[in-house]
């Protein structure tokens, strides 16, 4: 018997910007919290749901957050993935079957470096976990020239 997996992914945009997630794109009229699911099979057959909460903010040229700045880059990347952003505590990685790929614990002082040089061209899915339980995830691709 195969796993079936479940992935939460949390993303921000601007109002009346274009967000494109996957094949999936949509413009962003109105402002506030949005969720959107999508049905993948994975390589062995296995369902995988991933669960899109995407937030719409006002675009006041102001936000503020208790979340931590996390940035990821390159993106797209093709050697190494630049992880950015304090209070960082375990770091997963997901393919887009929802396996997850990668996973450390540790104390990162801002920084961490993930070497994603062998990992297959396509969409992947970070997420960051700090000390308090929270986490947030992230999208980037893995693109080979």
């Amino acid at each position: 018997m195969n796993p079936i997996y479940d992935i939460e992914v949390y993303d921000t945009v601007m109002q009346n910007q274009e967000y494109i997630f996957g094949d999936f794109t949509v413009q962003t009229a109105d402002t506030g919290l949005y969720t959107y699911d999508f049905q993948y099979s994975t390589s062995f057959g296995c369902d995988s749901t991933i669960h899109l909460v995407l937030y719409v903010m006002y675009n006041d040229g102001i936000h503020t957050s208790d979340f931590p700045t996390i940035e990821v880059f390159p993106n797209p990347t093709n050697t190494v993935l630049n992880i950015r952003g304090a209070e960082m505590q375990k770091i997963l990685i997901y393919n887009a079957d929802g396996h997850l790929v990668y996973a450390k614990e540790g104390d990162w002082q801002n920084w961490a470096t993930i070497d994603v040089s062998f990992y297959a061209t396509g969409h992947y899915f970070v997420k960051i976990v700090l000390p308090d339980g929270r986490f947030t995830t992230r999208k980037f691709i893995v693109k080979k020239q």
